[in-house]
């Protein structure tokens, strides 16, 4: 309302103008003044109730360090349009405490729908949250404005740098058994709750395993193979209760990913400030590994909590894994592959 104000004071100023000095040119000033002042008064008071300003996020996910895409979505309804409009979106990650702020300026807003699209530069990976704070019309003559408080939210993710990581897995990883939820498709096993498939009898071959109907149509002895459970032979905990969560979160990611390129399932682990418990989601192929990475950080809350590794041991007694791997300020601790470039960081921590 400071503009319109300003448009009093104007008015003010030719009228005493006006008489001091006897001129019509002032008096026909200060009526235009009052004429403007009503109409943009008037027309903004309607056009304020019509406006919707939308935030959109057309991809939700985004590397560090570099532009993200944002759109603003304006539908002005019907008339003149607006001369101007400026809006200010506020944008923060939830591991740090201040944010920051983009000021769009958009001339010539014409009547219905209108899409403008910004950009603003992510430095660091995590969770952000961009808030459309408000928005300033100005009238088709772009003189007086109007502010309009919006408070309209919208999220996105910033994924962390994948730091290469060499490790050297044993044989132990791959011969490792657990019960699992997943079953290796290429490898029979000993689960006898799932099958993998039926073969002709081998020497050797119990009975107890004998497909009886299907042997009786094929008239010879099959035998029904059992599956292998798919278990995680590796548990990686992320822990940030210390600094470093940049460091952490690109040492993590480097390690994840070289687990799955070795064909190693493997869980990330980490304490939900939200709900309060550790939770964990399986690494299997390159979209859990996104989904993992993505649900960890939506859940990231600067807060101080409890030892992960000794609550998800209490939450998971009778599971086991070769490697158990706590990474924590920058560096990684715990059960390292032996002969990895991990190990280095290992003896950092010792």
């Amino acid at each position: 309302m400071v503009s319109y104000l300003v448009g009093i004071f104007g008015v003010g100023v030719s009228l005493y103008l006006g008489f001091i000095f006897e001129s019509t040119a002032f008096f026909l000033l200060a009526f235009l003044l009052v004429v403007l002042d009503v109409f943009s008064f008037l027309y903004l008071q309607t056009k304020i109730r019509q406006i919707k300003a939308t935030l959109e996020i057309p991809i939700l996910v985004a590397e560090k360090n570099t532009f993200f895409a944002l759109r603003l979505c304006l539908d002005s309804g019907k008339g003149f349009g607006f001369g101007k409009v400026c809006a200010c979106v506020e944008y923060k990650n939830t591991l740090e405490e201040r944010g920051k702020q983009k000021k769009l300026h958009i001339s010539g807003i014409s009547p219905g729908t209108s899409d403008y699209e910004f950009s603003v530069k992510l430095l660091k990976a995590g969770n952000y949250e961009f808030l459309l704070r408000k928005i300033r019309l100005y009238d088709p003559f772009g003189l007086f404005f109007r502010e309009l408080k919006m408070g309209q939210a919208a999220n996105a993710l910033v994924l962390p740098e994948i730091k290469p990581v060499e490790v050297r897995l044993g044989e132990e990883v791959y011969h490792f058994y657990q019960d699992a939820d997943v079953y290796d498709e290429l490898r029979p096993g000993f689960d006898p709750s799932e099958s993998f498939g039926v073969r002709e009898f081998r020497n050797g071959d119990k009975l107890s395993r004998v497909h009886w109907k299907l042997s009786a149509k094929q008239e010879q002895p099959m035998i029904r193979e059992y599956s292998m459970p798919r278990a995680c032979p590796a548990v990686l905990f992320l822990d940030s209760n210390d600094v470093g969560e940049e460091e952490m979160l690109s040492l993590a990611a480097g390690l994840s990913f070289t687990l799955l390129d070795q064909g190693c399932p493997h869980y990330l682990v980490w304490y939900s400030s939200s709900r309060e418990e550790v939770l964990r989601t399986r690494v299997d192929d390159e979209e859990s590994y996104y989904q993992g990475f993505v649900a960890f950080l939506q859940d990231r809350v600067k807060k101080r909590h409890p030892d992960i590794m000794e609550r998800y041991a209490e939450k998971y007694r009778n599971e086991s894994a070769v490697y158990k791997i706590l990474f924590q300020g920058g560096t990684c601790s715990g059960d390292l592959p032996r002969g990895s470039g991990l190990e280095t960081d290992e003896k950092q921590n010792n």
